[in-house]
């Protein structure tokens, strides 16, 4: 909600980076790049280079509902970086018209236990974004936990509550995937 979305070309082999899939520039004349900023406008989400050993320039960008971003543009790289493609490989003309999909929210998972070790089963966790709205999640019967959709170059606060014990709260910056998260009750 109200982050801007930009693609273009560069030439920087400094070009400033956030999260990025591609954290180098891939050489040759020009990369693309994907940049996200926050909805302040003060700070990056996400930006990356996208592209190979020659010219690769993004045109244009769109952003759905998820919050995931297509991105068109051309490229005259046979080694343009590819995940699952339509076509595997540079068809050999001057250019190649590329689509991609880039998906900048992330997830956050962990495990609750007991002071003892064990799982504990239907603890609530509660995760309160910057503008506080709020998710929660109840534990497995093993205590995990897991939140998906979570738009990264955030801070989170997460807590969690349960009828026995308590927990400390943690604040998290979420720039990747996190996975063992864990807190341990307190007696």
């Amino acid at each position: 909600g109200g982050s801007a979305f930009l693609t273009g070309f560069t030439a920087s082999p400094n070009f400033p980076l956030a999260a990025a899939s591609q954290p180098a520039y891939g050489g040759g004349e020009f990369d693309a790049f994907v940049t996200k900023f926050n909805a302040a406008g003060t700070a990056l989400n996400y930006s990356t280079y996208m592209g190979g050993a020659l010219y690769d320039t993004g045109f244009d960008i769109a952003v759905d509902s998820l919050g995931k971003s297509y991105v068109v543009g051309r490229t005259a790289s046979a080694n343009f970086p590819l995940v699952n493609p339509l076509q595997g490989s540079n068809s050999g003309g001057g250019f190649d018209v590329f689509i991609s999909k880039f998906d900048t929210n992330v997830s956050i998972s962990g495990k609750v236990t007991t002071p003892t070790g064990l799982g504990l089963r239907n603890a609530v966790v509660t995760l309160t974004d910057p503008q506080g709205v709020r998710q929660t999640a109840t534990t497995s019967s093993f205590g995990v936990y897991n939140f998906g959709g979570v738009r990264s170059g955030e801070t989170y606060l997460l807590s969690v509550s349960s009828k026995r014990y308590r927990f400390a709260s943690r604040s998290l910056s979420v720039n990747d995937s996190l996975t063992g998260i864990d807190f341990v009750g307190l007696e």
